[in-house]
């Protein structure tokens, strides 16, 4: 689904595109935009000149797809940031010594000197991002270049740190259930197969039940209308505990970002909670094994079994259920969509991915041209907190494997027959480059995609609800859920009886791998006739001589690679850049920010739906 008609130069667009708010009509204001001479010229140029628009968009397709080319399982891109001979080295020994104590005090001097540096040129000379507030200065500030005094701390000082916020009040804006379940052995067939066969049903994960207070009044008052009489003791209270209900309605299994190796479902709340009410759904917040003491693929076998749980021992039909995460817990979601989709399990109805980290290569050039404005802490490729040695582990064994291997690194992977989705990410992050390729090749896979950039935001900016970006983000994950996850929900439920895009759903001992189809009915992408796209090769990229593809000449895999920056990325019709006052800025398709109907996903207002306690509660996680 790459774009069908490109109207000026899409090297232009999102530079273009970032400054401006559109009219009310819905046009944006060119003539008016403050653009470098350059840039205005060849704006100027392109308009005057429809054959140099086209040669113009053709080069900026062209060149993404022969960057695109580069991600295949076993092969590495020439920019890759990680490589398979770095090795850890040990961590410090003691942490209060003398010389750690000094070398602490070193740290906070830099760290206040740069949040003094950067507070004073917001009052003098104005913020580095133009819709940043002091708040996001000091916190840019604190972060910057912290990976490079990963040498003064351990993982469990860095987990000890991260789990304080996990102890402040509990929000007043949703029910929040902790709930632990054993893990059983399921004959889990490809990858995992093993790691199954080791589970004797005595290990639990723990996750917690997340719903808001607008969703549990509704699903308190429908509960009560069902069942009148719940008095301890009575008739129906005793069935109800023997053969609890079915769950209904749409449940968000949710693994949370952390680098792999730190965070649990309780320190992100603050996306759970209003991710329940965006979707007015239950989230199901696991807290899957962390990394260095368990190594991939442990993390993707939690999430499985989590799946695995909701799908089979709880019957919540896979057409109800997404799949959403952040960071490392969105390439974790989109991994656990691949391993359901290659080994024939039904597949969800959607994904939310915020702030993908798709790529264990950290081969993007936004790695570098936004680590001064990013929140993300990268410690250097030896150091013992790295995130991609603790989570494949080093040698031939570990990252020599799997450092591309699509269950880990998922932008290397086949994107086709997915369900629908939602890829939001902000211009400054160090993961903007990745999460676009990630959105093109889903496209190119012929996957409904919608990608979303804001402007000025920093990575997982959900989390900051202070940001005007945030509260567009949540609009906009509610329009997908109730726009193209309830579309692709109803093909599910067809009367064919086939999951799209995933094969005939069969009974778990009727599983082979047979069940996977041949086939693909979704829509596939609809590509101007004057515009040639290269057809990717099937097998991996080499130091292969200048292919020519369509009259044009392609550079060898070999060669360096196209850079992919705010200037030059390119866009498609489910593209949407989104600017610092939450206005959308959209090409190609409607804006999310419509004005929703109203369903039976709004909430039951009146005093019915106050519940006082007790047996709601209990309902809510594992009853419903």
């Amino acid at each position: 689904m790459l774009a069908s008609a490109l109207a000026l130069p899409w090297q232009l667009w999102p530079s273009f595109a970032l400054h401006h708010k559109p009219n009310e009509d819905g046009s944006v204001e060119g003539e008016k935009a403050v653009l470098p001479d350059a840039q205005q010229e060849q704006k100027q140029d392109g308009n005057d000149n429809p054959e140099k628009q086209l040669n113009a968009a053709s080069k900026a397709l062209t060149d993404l797809i022969t960057r695109l080319d580069l991600y295949r399982p076993g092969s590495q891109p020439p920019s890759s940031r990680i490589t398979p001979s770095h090795s850890p080295l040990p961590g410090p020994e003691e942490l209060l010594s003398l010389t750690g104590l000094w070398n602490y005090a070193g740290f906070l001097s830099q760290k206040a000197a740069d949040v003094a540096g950067d507070v004073l040129r917001h009052q003098l000379w104005g913020p580095k991002k133009k819709s940043w507030g002091v708040r996001m200065t000091v916190l840019s500030a604190f972060m910057r270049g912290v990976g490079k005094y990963s040498a003064l701390g351990n993982l469990a000082l860095i987990r000890l740190l991260m789990s304080l916020p996990a102890f402040l009040p509990p929000s007043s804006e949703a029910l929040i259930t902790p709930i632990a379940f054993r893990v059983k052995r399921r004959g889990l067939r490809g990858l995992l197969a093993e790691y199954d066969a080791q589970e004797d049903g005595r290990r639990e994960i723990t996750a917690e039940w997340v719903v808001s207070k607008a969703l549990w009044r509704k699903l308190n008052t429908e509960w009560k209308r069902e069942h009148p009489d719940t008095r301890p003791g009575s008739r129906e209270s005793s069935r109800q505990r023997q053969h609890p209900p079915r769950v209904k309605g749409r449940v968000i299994l949710y693994l949370h970002g952390g680098a792999y190796y730190v965070f649990n479902a309780s320190t992100h709340r603050p996306i759970t909670i209003p991710l329940s009410h965006a979707c007015s759904a239950r989230v199901f917040a696991i807290n899957y094994r962390l990394a260095p003491e368990t190594r991939f693929p442990g993390p993707l076998h939690d999430a499985v079994s989590a799946y695995l749980r909701l799908t089979r021992d709880m019957a919540i039909p896979p057409s109800s259920i997404l799949l959403a995460g952040d960071s490392a817990g969105g390439g974790l979601a989109l991994a656990l969509a691949l391993y359901l989709r290659d080994n024939a399990y039904p597949l969800p109805a959607g994904l939310i991915l915020l702030s993908p980290w798709v790529d264990l290569t950290m081969s993007s050039d936004s790695w570098d041209s936004n680590a001064a404005y990013d929140i993300v802490p990268v410690p250097p490729p030896t150091s013992h907190l790295n995130p991609v040695l603790n989570y494949l582990g080093p040698g031939p064994a570990g990252i020599g494997t799997y450092l591309t291997h699509p269950y880990a690194s998922p932008l290397f992977g086949d994107l086709s027959r997915l369900p629908p989705l939602l890829v939001q990410c902000g211009d400054a992050e160090v993961l903007r480059d990745e999460c676009a390729l990630l959105a093109h090749k889903a496209a190119r896979a012929g996957v409904t995609v919608k990608h979303e950039m804001y402007e000025d935001a920093v990575h997982v900016f959900q989390m900051l609800q202070w940001l005007p970006q945030t509260a567009k983000a949540w609009e906009c994950v509610r329009g997908f859920v109730r726009g193209e996850v309830r579309e692709y929900a109803r093909r599910m439920k067809g009367e064919c009886g086939l999951a799209a895009g995933a094969g005939p759903v069969v009974p778990e001992e009727q599983e082979t791998e047979a069940s996977v189809p041949a086939f693909d009915d979704r829509p596939q992408p609809r590509v101007p006739p004057s515009i040639h796209l290269p057809t990717p090769s099937p097998s991996p990229p080499s130091t292969s001589p200048a292919r020519q593809v369509q009259g044009q000449t392609l550079p060898p895999a070999s060669s360096p690679i196209p850079s992919l920056d705010g200037e030059t990325m390119c866009t498609f019709p489910q593209s949407v850049v989104v600017d610092c006052l939450g206005e959308e800025i959209v090409k190609g398709r409607e804006a999310c920010g419509l004005e929703m109907e109203r369903d039976e996903d709004e909430e039951v207002e009146g005093e019915e739906g106050e519940a006082e306690g007790g047996e709601g509660e209990a309902e809510i996680g594992e009853g419903i």
